[in-house]
C-alpha cells in the first residue's frame, strides 16, 4: 500500500470512529513513540464547534503554541484571523465538504483510491508553521503522520471509556500511552510542564546575539539618552501582499515604533522575522535618525519573547529597558487606521 493511500485510509477510519463525540479539544491525549524523545500530543476537534478533525503537536514546543492559541482565542486577544492562523505550529487533519475542496485537494484524494462520502467527511492535511501560510504536509512528514494517527486511533478508542477523566482532572495531567520497540505498550498519565501552559510566554526562545557591526553599535552608544518612552511591536498584518521564502508563502510582519510623548509613528516597516541582522540595523538607523536613545521601550506582553529574541541583546547593550505591558494603545490605534486604509485601497 503506498503512503498516500495509507494516509487517507487512516483518515477514513478516524472519521468513522467519531472520537469528537467523547473528547473535547482540550482533552489532550499523549503518545510516547519509541523513536522520539518527547511525546506527541493530539487534540480532537468537533465537539465544541463545526470543524471536525485532529491537531497533532509533535513535541512540547508545538504544545506551547497550542495553548497560546487556545488562551488568545478564549480571551479574544487575536487582533484578526491572520494572527490566529500565523501563530499556529502543528500538523492537522480536518474534514471538509466536497464542494469546499480545491482542485488539488480533490485530485489528491481521488488519486489515493480511497473513497469518501457525506457532509464534512473529506480529509485535508495541513502543516501550520508560525509566520507562514498554511501548506500541505511535506512528503517527509507523511510516514510520521501515518504512525501517529494509527496509534492515536487505537489509543483514542481505548481511552473513550476514560474520557470522564478530564472532567475532574487538572489540565496539567493527561492520559498517555507509551509504545515500546516490540509493539507493546503501557497506559498511564503525563504531567505537562507548567511553562507550556503559559504558551509563548513560557516558551524559552533563543535570543539572537548582536549581529550588526561594532562600528554601528559605537555610533548608537554615543547617542544621548532621551526622555520619551517608545512603543514597539512586531506582529503579523492582514495584508494580501506576501513574499516568498523557500517557495512557501509568508505572512507580512510589521515592525512599528511610536514615540509615546508625541504620538508620532517614527517607524513602520515590513520585515522578515528570520533576518535578525537586518531588523537590528533598521532599529539602529531609527535611533540615529532620532538622535537619541529612549530610556524605556514598552512591548506587547504576549509578544515580548518574540521581540526580545531579535532585539533583546542589542537593547541591553544600549542600556534601553524593555517593559512588557498588556496593550500598546498608540500602536493599536495606528494599525487599526492603517489596516482600514488598506481594506479600501489594497496594495
Amino acid at each position: 500500500m503506498n503512503k498516500e493511500k495509507e494516509l487517507f485510509q487512516i483518515a477514513k477510519h478516524l472519521y468513522q470512529a467519531k472520537l469528537w463525540n467523547d473528547f473535547w479539544d482540550m482533552d489532550i491525549i499523549a503518545l510516547q513513540l519509541p523513536n522520539r524523545k518527547e511525546p506527541v500530543f493530539v487534540s480532537v476537534l468537533g465537539k465544541a464547534e463545526g470543524e471536525f478533525g485532529f491537531l497533532v503537536c509533535r513535541d512540547l514546543e508545538d504544545l506551547a503554541y497550542f495553548f497560546e492559541t487556545a488562551r488568545k482565542t478564549l480571551g479574544n486577544e487575536f487582533e484578526d484571523a491572520v494572527e490566529s492562523i500565523a501563530s499556529q505550529k502543528c500538523l492537522s487533519l480536518t474534514y471538509e465538504n466536497r464542494e469546499d475542496l480545491d482542485k488539488e485537494d480533490y485530485q489528491r484524494i481521488k488519486d489515493s483510491g480511497v473513497t469518501f462520502r457525506g457532509k464534512k467527511a473529506w480529509p485535508i492535511f495541513t502543516d501550520y508553521r508560525p509566520g507562514y501560510y498554511p501548506d500541505d504536509i511535506a512528503e517527509e512528514e507523511i510516514p510520521f503522520m501515518i504512525e501517529v494517527l494509527e496509534k492515536f486511533l487505537e489509543t483514542g478508542e481505548a481511552f473513550r471509556e476514560q474520557a470522564d477523566f478530564y472532567e475532574d482532572q487538572e489540565m496539567e495531567e493527561v492520559l498517555m500511552r507509551t509504545y515500546h520497540e516490540d509493539g507493546t505498550y503501557e497506559d498511564g498519565r503525563f504531567t505537562i510542564p507548567g511553562q507550556v501552559f503559559e504558551g509563548l510566554l513560557g516558551l524559552s526562545l533563543e535570543e539572537a546575539p548582536v549581529e550588526v557591526t561594532k562600528f554601528e553599535m559605537k555610533r548608537a552608544e554615543r547617542l544621548p539618552m532621551g526622555e520619551a518612552i517608545w512603543e514597539l511591536d512586531i506582529n503579523f498584518v492582514p495584508l494580501s501582499s506576501i513574499e516568498q521564502e523557500d517557495e512557501r508563502a509568508i505572512f507580512p510582519r510589521l515592525l512599528m515604533v511610536i514615540d509615546a510623548k508625541s504620538g508620532e509613528v517614527i517607524l513602520a516597516e515590513f520585515i522578515q522575522q528570520k533576518k535578525t541582522e537586518e531588523i537590528q540595523r533598521i532599529f539602529l538607523q531609527l535611533l540615529l535618525k532620532q538622535m537619541v536613545k529612549p530610556p524605556t521601550i514598552v512591548l506587547n506582553f504576549s509578544r515580548v519573547n518574540q521581540v526580545a529574541a531579535v532585539l533583546g541583546s542589542l537593547m541591553r547593550e544600549l542600556r534601553i529597558e524593555a517593559v512588557p505591558v498588556q496593550k500598546l494603545p498608540l500602536i493599536a490605534a495606528a494599525q487599526e487606521e492603517m489596516f482600514h486604509f488598506f481594506d479600501h485601497y489594497p496594495l
